[in-house]
């Protein structure tokens, strides 16, 4: 009997054992798993597949085999007509055979350059073997209507030019001219047959990629080093680092006497085109599933190039991939689903420049504007076993719940920052179209970049499997959220305030004692995330024997910002940039007025040194006037603010003064000024706004008109503007915001359109800010 229930005691054991090991195994398949992660690197990395440039076989080869592992997951095709691949159209060439570069008539004789360490040949450069003089023409901009164009003076017919890639430092928007596309299309229209160009590092970028918008079949297009660059400047008598610099303010192009033969063989693919690899995993709440969340990241990589060396590109950018495949499979097999339906991506082409994430976010298999938000992997294999996060601006509360749940061991090895318009990864087109990017890369360096050893070995299993743990925090709190994260119609407007910056320079009165709890609590109650900056003004008292007091309040604002993780004490611009990422705001300290300066002088030296950051001009009876103008002390108060790099705001709308001050002060100013009033004055700016350290904040409020803040925008241009929303709550700023968006869009295009929104939401405030003295 004792045997019988001793066996019986046994199978129950084993029953219960059984099952224990087997609840084990499937939470262990529902985990991300760094192993399984890596294996898919090592798949992507297969010889067979050369590399992954995308418009080969073989990168054709790899899309499918990663279609195969999402369909084996019983995930749903979200490609073409019902299957995994979503084609595109694109340039594709490849170098058939080694390119050459060879200075003839160098300062100690013919000097032979080779291809990797002394240039690189662009992708989708044209083809040619010439020999022929070099011109050295500045950034290459030709637009003489702009007041600049790099090619007067020379000729540059039948010649290779070399160029700085750089832009002019002025009021104007030059970010276009920065395209290599616009520099191939403007050399060959002046009718140069190659083109040699230095960025701002020593060494030649490999990958560096020519669009079809700049392709020009007979152009040879390439990038150099510095070396090669102060060859050719040998024996002009003229230092190229300082007419690098001088270019900023004007052209200077002149013949270098130096004779170069290069040469370039490359074949243009027809028809040329590239893959996405899209698999949808339904929602399972009924009224989220229609939202969606993509996961993506780029699967292509440089290829093997014409001497047979391949470049797999592991780090860069298989880890991704396969942190995205690993996603997919993990809540692919949850037996619980996540309540709204996340789109996985693997997108071709990010290599030739964005071609694949481009064309998903213009012509997505999903309605675009159901997509919440997209997160972005790229580069998650090497470092010290930390991850990045860019974004936590764009869902703020959301992501504070999540991370206060954290550990410290993890949140000490998390990097957590704001998401910030563009940028040049696949992001960057989900965010033109106003949809809200997430960012995740490995901390700790990325040593193999673009080289061929960025092979599997060098892989760091930990980054893989950190990364991917944070990913599921971050994938998780999206995907199940409550709360609504999709904002009908206000798609752009509340997109531009979660990742612009607006500061409230209207001084505050707060109690130098309770401030630290009253801001806190206004953080919290919130609606929108908008405001990264307040100014806290100090109580002046102007007696000498009470000066202790001023004293005490600034040390009760810097106790007051430490004890609350929200609050950040103001810096630098880039303390907004901590605020922004922390969910939290940046406090400043205020001065209404210069009379300190006037009643006492030493004082107002010692907070300067302690960190004031604003000093506010309000009328005409401020200490640095007299008989309508700046006076002689004035000017000697203004200079002493320029030496602090302190922050002016000037609310003045008297254009006497204001041409006086704007003579005498050379610092930073912040000129505030309803959207009403600032366009009554808009001539009077137009003629006086010179200095790039004067920034016009207009005041926008519910009853302003956006057509008189369009007109405003064509008459001072962009980079003078910063708009300031005076809204009681975030959704009206949103919708106000998103009707003047599509106003500017129907003027221009959504492309500029949206660069200028970057600007005027906070890119110009944040150069401002960044400016010194």
């Amino acid at each position: 009997m004792q045997r019988r229930k001793w066996s019986v005691g046994l199978i129950l054991w084993q029953v219960v054992a059984g099952l224990i090991f087997c609840s084990d195994l499937v939470r262990a398949q529902d985990r991300f798993s760094g192993e399984r992660a890596l294996g898919y690197v090592e798949a992507l990395c297969k010889p067979e597949y050369k590399g992954r440039r995308t418009g080969t076989a073989e990168a054709r080869h790899a899309a499918e085999w990663i279609a195969a592992q999402f369909k084996s997951w019983g995930l749903q095709p979200g490609g073409d007509g019902n299957t995994f691949i979503q084609r595109f159209p694109m340039i594709v060439t490849r170098q058939t055979a080694k390119s050459e570069m060879r200075l003839l008539d160098g300062a100690f004789g013919p000097v032979q350059y080779i291809e990797g360490v002394d240039f690189t040949v662009y992708m989708n450069s044209g083809s040619g073997d010439y020999t022929t003089e070099v011109v050295f023409a500045g950034y290459g901009i030709c637009e003489p209507d702009m007041g600049r164009d790099d090619y007067a003076g020379v000729d540059v017919t039948g010649k290779i030019i070399l160029l700085y890639r750089g832009l002019p430092k002025d009021d104007r928007n030059w970010d276009f001219a920065n395209e290599r596309d616009y520099k191939t299309r403007v050399a060959a229209e002046k009718g140069a047959i190659g083109l040699l160009m230095l960025e701002r590092r020593d060494q030649p970028i490999r990958g560096g990629t020519i669009h079809e918008e700049g392709y020009q079949p007979n152009l040879v297009a390439c990038n150099i080093s510095k070396k090669v660059t102060l060859d050719l400047f040998s024996g002009t008598l003229k230092n190229l680092d300082t007419v690098i610099r001088g270019l900023e303010q004007k052209a200077n192009s002149f013949p270098l006497g130096k004779k170069v033969r290069i040469k370039a063989a490359l074949k243009k693919n027809e028809p040329g085109r590239g893959e996405n690899v899209i698999a949808v995993l339904p929602g399972s709440d009924p009224n989220l599933r229609q939202q969606h969340i993509v996961v993506g990241g780029h699967m292509d990589h440089l290829g093997e190039d014409h001497q047979g060396h391949i470049y797999h590109g592991a780090d860069d950018n298989a880890s991704g991939t396969s942190v995205v495949m690993e996603l997919a499979r993990i809540f692919s097999q949850r037996p619980e689903k996540p309540k709204r339906t996340l789109v996985f991506i693997t997108f071709g082409g990010e290599e030739q420049g964005l071609r694949g994430s481009k064309h998903f976010a213009y012509h997505p298999t999903v309605p675009r504007e159901n997509i919440v938000a997209m997160l972005n992997f790229d580069m998650e294999g090497t470092g010290d076993g930390g991850a990045g996060i860019g974004g936590r601006n764009y869902f703020p509360f959301l992501m504070q719940e999540m991370v206060s749940a954290w550990s410290d061991s993890v949140s000490k090895k998390t990097r957590l920052g704001r998401g910030w318009g563009m940028g040049g990864s696949d992001h960057a087109h989900f965010v033109e179209q106003g949809i809200p990017a997430v960012g995740f890369y490995s901390t700790g360096g990325h040593p193999f970049y673009h080289q061929f050893e960025d092979v599997p070995k060098t892989i760091n299993i930990e980054s893989l499997q950190f990364v991917g743990d944070r990913a599921v925090d971050v994938l998780t709190a999206l995907a199940n959220a409550p709360q609504e994260c999709l904002y009908p119609e206000t798609r752009q407007g509340r997109f531009f305030l979660r990742h612009g910056d607006q500061i409230d320079l209207n001084l505050q009165r707060y109690n130098p004692v309770t401030f630290a709890d009253a801001l806190a609590d206004n953080i919290t109650q919130r609606s929108d995330a908008a405001l990264r900056m307040v100014v806290v003004e100090l109580q002046v008292p102007l007696n000498a024997a009470c000066m202790d007091s001023l004293y005490h309040q600034v040390d009760c604002i810097e106790q007051g910002v430490k004890l609350k993780d929200v609050l950040r004490r103001y810096e630098n611009s880039s303390s907004i940039d901590r605020a922004a990422s922390g969910a939290g705001i940046a406090v400043a300290i205020g001065l209404r007025g210069t009379e300190l300066f006037e009643k006492q002088p030493l004082h107002a030296r010692n907070l300067l040194k302690l960190g004031l950051n604003v000093i506010q001009v309000a009328d005409s009876g401020d200490a640095i006037f007299a008989h309508g103008q700046v006076s002689e002390n004035g000017k000697s108060i203004l200079k002493l603010m320029q030496e602090h790099s302190i922050l002016m705001d000037c609310t003045l709308a008297d254009t006497v003064l204001l041409k006086s001050l704007w003579q005498h002060y050379h610092g930073k100013l912040c000129w505030r000024q309803p959207l009403s009033a600032a366009k009554a004055l808009a001539v009077f700016a137009s003629d006086h706004f010179k200095s790039d350290k004067i920034l016009m904040a207009v005041e926008c409020g519910v009853d302003d008109n956006q057509e008189a803040l369009s007109q405003l925008i064509d008459s001072l241009g962009a980079d003078k503007i910063h708009v300031t929303l005076l809204f009681s709550d975030g959704m009206s700023s949103a919708r106000w915001l998103q009707s003047f968006y599509q106003l500017r869009v129907a003027a221009m295009g959504e492309a500029k359109a949206y660069k200028e929104m970057e600007k005027v939401m906070g890119r110009n405030l944040k150069k401002l800010l960044a400016a010194g003295g």
